[in-house]
């Protein structure tokens, strides 16, 4: 059997980014606001969602857990991170993964 995959109408499926700053150091993320992953569909079309910070941010990461009828699309999705914080804005690489049909 393969690797586990993202298929159409999964939910609860976690994306989790690490945000870095150029130097590819982990940037703490205590205090940040507008903690935003905006992700583009295979059709072009956007769904902006609200990370969360599950470990208070020192981390750097921020988390993003699928909802009922979030991914309803097959193909190749993109998602980004943005974060505003009194320090900076940042906003990650863009990330693609493929999400698969179903029969």
């Amino acid at each position: 059997m393969s690797n586990a995959s993202i298929h159409t109408y999964d939910y609860g499926t976690l994306f989790n980014l690490t945000i870095q700053d150029q130097t590819d150091t982990t940037v703490n993320l205590q205090g940040s606001s507008g903690n935003i992953i905006t992700f583009l569909k295979p059709d072009k079309t956007t769904m902006i969602r609200s990370g969360v910070l599950p470990n208070g941010g020192s981390d750097g990461l921020m988390r993003y857990t699928t909802v009922e009828n979030d991914i309803t699309m097959a193909g190749i999705w993109s998602l980004q991170g943005h974060i505003s914080h009194p320090s900076g804005n940042w906003y990650t690489n863009v990330v693609e993964f493929r999400v698969a049909g179903n029969i």
